[in-house]
């Protein structure tokens, strides 16, 4: 899974829409079972998926821009409550670099396309995050960014344990503050690889 498709609509508001299917069924469900529910969608739905990217890539782009920027802002303020240094996170990650690039398709099925074509994200996979500040795939930017995007669609009451269980975490070694400007009461992490931790 892309960024952006982790950010777009579709992906943002499936569980508040599968939850209110539930309801009105009267039908009982887990939040593992839910999330279950969820990685069957995906898999099901990646040309849905792409084109919620494609139509809204426009604000998705000025999210995360937005998001970086505050990073930047907060790494340049010298705040002890947050550390983005670089230095400690050298070649973590360098054998897999983010997919960035437009969704297309030719009606067969839809795909991810870069600088190298062949290059392939599996839509089911897990986006690896990072702690390193220059990267778009920084964590702290995208839960911001993921927050920002719950409360224009109005989910941010929603557990997303579907979507959090596609984050990888297990490089990051630094986790201080990393709810500070996001107010998610139900969110469900306990999918989540933390064994990299260091600061809380």
């Amino acid at each position: 899974m892309t960024l952006e498709q982790l950010l777009c609509p579709a992906v943002i508001t499936w569980e508040k829409n599968f939850r209110q299917h539930l309801n009105e069924s009267n039908i009982t469900m887990s939040d593992d079972e839910i999330a279950d529910e969820f990685d069957k969608w995906l898999a099901e739905n990646e040309e849905l998926i792409n084109k919620s990217v494609n139509d809204n890539i426009e604000h998705i782009n000025e999210v995360i821009n937005r998001n970086m920027n505050k990073l930047h802002a907060l790494n340049e303020s010298g705040d002890s409550m947050f550390s983005f240094d670089d230095d400690d996170f050298i070649d973590m990650d360098a054998e897999e670099k983010p997919i960035t690039g437009e969704v297309e398709g030719d009606g067969e099925g839809e795909h991810i396309t870069d600088e190298t074509p062949e290059t392939k994200l599996d839509i089911t996979g897990n986006l690896i995050l990072t702690n390193k500040k220059d990267e778009k795939n920084n964590i702290f930017g995208v839960i911001n960014e993921f927050y920002d995007e719950c409360v224009e669609e109005g989910t941010q009451e929603m557990t997303h344990k579907g979507i959090f269980r596609h984050m990888d975490v297990s490089r990051i070694k630094d986790m201080s503050a990393l709810f500070a400007f996001t107010d998610f009461p139900n969110i469900d992490l306990s999918s989540w690889n933390t064994g990299s931790v260091k600061t809380m």
